[in-house]
């Protein structure tokens, strides 16, 4: 029976670390009201000096007031999280096909992902914030729809493609720039640079202009408009 009440208590002591050490995570400190912090040492008498009087002794400061009502206000921590952005987009694509040059339609998913660090803890939709001047890496995938020319359809996967992107805005309006690598999945020695531009408004609606060198293939365009969504996490605060 002893064994069974220890081993319980046990547990609820671990519990109890987990949940104080989750607060310590998130809270601003810990003040104890019934023992509020002593008064100040009185610091010692200077060393005489060129006077015949030496110095006063400094005196002590006032005990804190106990017995105040009034409130401190809390300190803002900031906060730090990540918000991971998906764009489905749609438009024209000149790229190869068996060799030759075609246009095709064109269906692009993208999904970026970047951190964020403030000073101050936000209310509502943070992405406006921290998405001018933000920096991050984004990856897409997309599908290539080539005109059968009379026949039927030919659906290709198009080049995937990894870059580093920069946004630029003001409250609505912004611009991205991205610098990246592509390769074509259909050939793997077909690797080139890419290099993308995006003008619209960056939390919701993008035209881009994208433009690649693969090697052995050449170059592809691609121009695209579509939707920008994003989801975020506050990590820490």
């Amino acid at each position: 029976m002893r064994v069974r009440g220890l081993a319980f208590a046990l547990a609820l002591g671990a519990e109890g670390c987990i949940f104080h050490q989750h607060l310590d995570g998130h809270a601003l400190g810990h003040v104890s009201l019934a023992a509020p912090p002593p008064a100040a040492p009185a610091l010692p008498p200077r060393a005489p000096h060129s006077s015949a009087h030496p110095a006063p002794a400094q005196p002590a400061d006032p005990a804190p007031d106990v017995t105040s009502v009034s409130v401190a206000a809390p300190v803002d921590p900031g906060e730090q999280g990540v918000i991971l952005g998906v764009s489905a987009m749609g438009g024209y694509a000149s790229g190869l096909l068996d060799g030759s040059r075609r246009n095709a339609g064109h269906i692009q998913l993208e999904a970026n992902l970047f951190t964020f660090s403030q000073e101050h803890a936000h209310r509502g939709w943070i992405t406006p914030k921290a998405l001018h001047g933000s920096t991050r890496a984004a990856l897409g995938l997309g599908l290539r729809i080539f005109d059968g020319q009379g026949g039927e359809s030919l659906v290709r996967m198009a080049p995937i493609y990894l870059e580093v992107q920069h946004t630029r805005m003001d409250e609505i309006w912004g611009a991205t720039f991205g610098l990246g690598a592509a390769f074509a999945p259909h050939s793997p020695r077909a690797v080139g640079p890419q290099l993308t531009a995006c003008f619209g408004i960056p939390i919701m609606v993008s035209l881009c202009g994208r433009g690649a060198y693969l090697l052995g293939q050449g170059h592809e365009i691609t121009i695209l408009m579509g939707y920008n969504g994003f989801v975020e996490w506050v990590t820490g605060r």
